[in-house]
């Protein structure tokens, strides 16, 4: 498939060769990187150095095995690659140079908004790193597969169900929102969240304001 960056008028213009799979997933960390994790024949992880794709070395002793499913990054943090389904978490690797670094946990999906503020989420289980360590931050109150962070708080939930968890700095808690399927952080000053649902084909928007500490 071809990579495409989309211009301010609207215009498509590519973006490095074709990829050697399918794209299913794409981050660019601290180090300016463009990374995409692709699928096909192959599962893989290609960076975009100059203006060609280059593989990520998996030669290292153990990650001849690894099956790439995603890629993520938040601003300023490292690349990190996720090796688990939206069912079912696998080993986190941190991209370090051009090599996998394997993180002690696992996870199906990622967010956060900082180097110091990461998430590992793996089903009900939430994982958060603070720039130094990993640490377990109790069980989730639901299934999550997607969320965002913002400040000290954070939100989950899952398109399987109809759970929107809550991260407090402390506690989780789960409300209630009719087919969830996406939550979206908005960038603007009051930090406010917007959770996004729909039923019958009616879409609607909840509005999440997240507390000031």
């Amino acid at each position: 498939s071809q990579l495409m960056t989309v211009n301010t008028d609207g215009t498509l213009t590519p973006t490095g060769p074709m990829l050697p799979g399918e794209a299913s997933d794409i981050a660019r960390g601290a180090d300016g990187l463009l990374t995409v994790a692709y699928f096909g024949p192959t599962r893989g992880v290609v960076r975009l150095m100059g203006d060609q794709w280059v593989e990520l070395d998996r030669s290292l002793p153990d990650m001849s095995v690894v099956e790439p499913s995603g890629v993520f990054a938040a601003p300023t943090s490292p690349t990190y690659v996720l090796t688990g389904t939206a069912n079912g978490g696998g080993q986190l690797y941190r991209i370090d140079a051009d090599a996998l670094v394997e993180e002690p946990v696992v996870a199906a999906r990622m967010m956060g908004r900082g180097p110091d503020d990461l998430w590992a989420l793996d089903g009900t289980s939430a994982y958060n790193f603070n720039g130094t360590t990993w640490s377990s931050e109790a069980q989730l109150p639901a299934f999550c597969s997607f969320g965002v962070v913002l400040a000290n708080e954070a939100l989950c939930g899952s398109a399987l169900g109809n759970d929107l968890s809550h991260w407090d700095g402390g506690n989780w808690t789960s409300t209630s929102i009719a087919e969830l399927t996406a939550i979206q952080g908005l960038a603007e000053s009051d930090g406010t969240i917007r959770a996004v649902g729909g039923a019958d084909n009616l879409a609607f928007v909840g509005l999440f304001q997240p507390r000031h500490h």
